[in-house]
């Protein structure tokens, strides 16, 4: 420890014991000035004297004095065991936190640990602000579409049929999700590599991607985990829409719908009202808000029907809704779906 270190100690024992003996003093003079407000006798009653002369002292002046004596004794005894030294020593927090101990370490520690917890939250809050950025991005992607191609798009799936509707997952890549997602906790996710393109393709939980393994709060981002089926919390074939749901694909001509594959809205009404929000209704926009006035939505019985329905082969197992069929992602060794059959 420098001399000037040295001085800076013993300069601030000294301020501290003077500031608390000013606080007992102030309270013991608070209470004399209590035991003279009353004015009924000018001579001093014996026995009331002697009555306070045996009250303890207030609570306050024993507190200030023994926390006086006590830190004062502790900085003491603590500059007796770190003698000065010549040359400076290079400044460290954690010698600083070690070098007090006792009440004062204590609470040195609770500010540096409060110092790294909001570090922290600045990082999981800017984390939040990029990955609802991200999410924000995707569905503006989706909710401001071509019209164009949507509609050309469209005109296409309504002329496949049968083996033309199962797509073109990857077969044999041990994914068991369309290739758009990942599976996680035996869900499958619209990929994190491709909701944050590129930045943060690790998934950790259904709301957080990170940049590289190990993973932790300063290389994640993060969406509200409050907002279900939004931000990073989204499976399905549109970006940024969707819920997550169970292993497997529907056809091309169809659509997720709370883990249940549907035939496709814009199919159904002419790209008119492209967005399915119910099993039986289908909106103009893609939006809470938007969805709630009456002339955007258009609701209709036989909108609740799967994408095989009317298929030669594939109307047995997807004429109605129906859960994802694994058999569409990856090579089922088991299954015998959609034989073709004989002529």
């Amino acid at each position: 420890m420098s001399m000037a270190q040295h001085q800076e100690l013993v300069e601030l024992v000294n301020a501290r014991a003077q500031l608390l003996a000013d606080l007992a003093a102030d309270d013991l003079e608070a209470v004399l000035i209590e035991s003279d407000d009353s004015d009924e006798e000018l001579l001093p009653d014996v026995d009331a004297l002697r009555e306070s002369q045996r009250r303890p002292l207030p609570r306050g002046v024993l507190l200030a004095a023994g926390v006086v004596g006590m830190l004062s004794v502790g900085l003491l005894a603590t500059l007796q065991q770190y003698p000065m030294q010549r040359q400076p020593v290079k400044a460290n927090a954690h010698d600083g936190v070690e070098l007090f101990g006792g009440a004062v370490g204590a609470v040195l520690s609770i500010m540096a640990a409060s110092s790294h917890g909001m570090e922290l939250a600045g990082a999981v809050g800017t984390a939040m602000e990029d990955a609802e950025k991200i999410a924000y991005d995707s569905q503006n992607i989706s909710k401001h579409h071509d019209i164009e191609a949507l509609i050309n798009y469209t005109h296409e799936l309504s002329h496949l049929h049968g083996q033309d509707l199962m797509g073109d997952n990857r077969m044999n890549d041990g994914n068991l999700c369309p290739d758009n997602e990942e599976v996680f906790a035996g869900l499958c996710y619209q990929k994190c590599s491709l909701l944050t393109k590129g930045s943060h393709p690790v998934r950790t939980t259904a709301f957080s991607c990170c940049a590289q393994e190990p993973c932790n709060a300063f290389n994640s981002v993060f969406t509200s985990p409050v907002k279900f089926c939004q931000g990073l919390d989204v499976g399905g074939r549109l970006p940024g829409v969707g819920c997550p749901h169970q292993p497997g694909d529907c056809l091309l001509n169809e659509e997720f719908h709370l883990g249940f594959c549907y035939k496709k809205c814009a199919i159904l009404t002419n790209t008119e009202y492209p967005f399915r929000i119910s099993a039986e209704s289908c909106c103009k926009e893609w939006g809470y808000f938007e969805c709630l006035e009456a002339r955007n939505v258009m609701t209709n019985s036989t909108f609740a029907i799967g994408g095989g329905d009317g298929d030669k082969l594939l109307e047995g197992e997807a004429g109605l809704v129906h859960p994802p069929i694994l058999a569409l992602a990856e090579v089922q060794t088991t299954t015998t779906l959609w034989t073709a059959p004989s002529a």
